[in-house]
C-alpha cells in the first residue's frame, strides 16, 4: 500500500498528464479549425475571384450534331449565358430555347467548369419528309419533317428538299400520325401503279389529289375509307396501262365506281409536242457534251 506522500505524488502526476493531454488536444483542435477556415476562405475566394463566367462565345460554347441548322443560329440563343457564373446557367431552359428552332428535334446542353467554364450542346435535327409549296408553279417555301413540323426555308436555306412535293398553304400543319399515314398510302399507291408518287395536293380539303409520274389520282375527302378506295386500283391496272399517257386523272373519291377522265385531243397534241421538244433539247445537249469531250481529248493529245 502506498504511503500518503507517494499517493499524493501519483495523483499529481496523473493530473499533470491529463492537463498535458488536454493542451495537446486543444492545440490539435485549433489547427483543425484554422485549416478548415482556410479551406472555406479559399473556396469562397475561388467563386468570387476566379473566372467562372464564359466570356468568348466561339471558344466557350461548343455545338455538335448540327448539319443544316447553323451553329450561329444556335449560339445566338445562348449569348445571354455569357458573363454569367456557369453554376447559375440553367441547361433545361437553354434546351427549350434551342428546341424552338424548327429544324431541331432534340437538344442536350451540358455545363462544364473545368478546364474552363463552357457549354456543350448536342443537337439532333429533324429528318425531312417532303417539300412544301403553294402549287405546281410555286417556289419551295418550307420542308415538312417526319414529325410533321414545318421548317421554313427562309430560316434554314441549307435544309435538304425532298423530291416529294406537298401543295398547300404556308401555314399548313401536320401531325406525326398524318405523316405516317401518308407514308403508308404513298407506299400502297406506288406498289399498285408501279410509279413513284411525286406530289400531294392538299390545297382543297374536299378534293385531295395525288400525282405520280404519269398518273393523277383524285382522293376527295380524307376519311376512313381512303385505304379501301385506294385498294380498288388493283381492279383497273390493265385499263390504266392501256390508256397510259392519255388519262388526265382517276377519280377515287366515289364509293361505287371509278370514273376515268381522258385528256382532250388538243391536250394530247400539246403533250406530244412538249415531249418532242424535250427530246430534241436533250439530243442537242448530248451532242454539245460529246463535242466538248472531243475537243478536250484533242487538247490532251497535243
Amino acid at each position: 500500500m502506498l504511503s500518503p506522500e507517494k499517493r499524493r505524488a501519483w495523483i499529481k502526476s496523473r493530473r499533470d498528464q491529463r492537463k498535458a493531454a488536454r493542451q495537446i488536444h486543444g492545440r490539435r483542435q485549433t489547427v483543425r479549425m484554422v485549416l478548415l477556415l482556410a479551406v472555406i476562405t479559399t473556396c469562397i475566394a475561388s467563386f468570387i475571384y476566379l473566372p467562372w463566367c464564359m466570356s468568348d462565345i466561339d471558344r466557350d460554347i461548343k455545338v455538335r450534331g448540327n448539319i443544316y441548322v447553323s451553329t450561329d443560329q444556335i449560339k445566338s440563343l445562348l449569348a445571354e449565358s455569357l458573363h454569367k457564373p456557369i453554376f447559375q446557367v440553367d441547361p433545361s431552359k437553354l434546351e427549350k430555347k434551342i428546341a424552338g428552332l424548327e429544324g431541331v428535334k432534340h437538344v442536350f446542353v451540358k455545363r462544364a467548369a473545368f478546364p474552363r467554364p463552357q457549354l456543350q450542346v448536342e443537337v439532333l435535327e429533324e429528318f425531312p419528309w417532303a417539300t412544301l409549296s403553294s402549287g405546281p408553279e410555286g417556289t419551295n417555301e418550307a420542308v415538312i419533317a417526319e414529325s410533321g413540323r414545318v421548317i421554313p426555308l427562309s430560316k434554314f436555306p441549307n435544309f435538304p428538299q425532298p423530291k416529294l412535293k406537298i401543295y398547300g398553304p404556308s401555314n399548313l400543319k401536320m401531325m406525326p400520325a398524318a405523316v405516317k399515314q401518308w407514308a403508308t398510302w404513298i407506299s400502297y399507291i406506288e406498289k399498285q401503279v408501279s410509279q413513284s408518287v411525286t406530289a400531294i395536293d392538299l390545297r382543297k380539303p374536299f378534293d385531295v389529289a395525288v400525282e405520280t409520274e404519269h398518273l393523277d389520282l383524285k382522293l376527295g375527302t380524307l376519311d376512313n375509307t381512303v385505304t379501301e378506295r385506294l385498294g380498288r386500283l388493283v381492279s383497273i391496272i390493265d385499263v390504266l396501262n392501256s390508256y397510259k399517257g392519255k388519262l388526265q386523272h382517276v377519280d377515287l373519291a366515289l364509293d361505287n365506281n371509278i370514273p376515268l377522265k381522258m385528256h382532250s385531243a388538243a391536250q394530247l397534241k400539246a403533250m406530244e409536242e412538249a415531249a418532242r421538244r424535250l427530246a430534241e433539247r436533250e439530243k442537242r445537249l448530248a451532242g454539245k457534251v460529246a463535242e466538248e469531250e472531243g475537243e478536250d481529248e484533242a487538247i490532251e493529245e497535243i
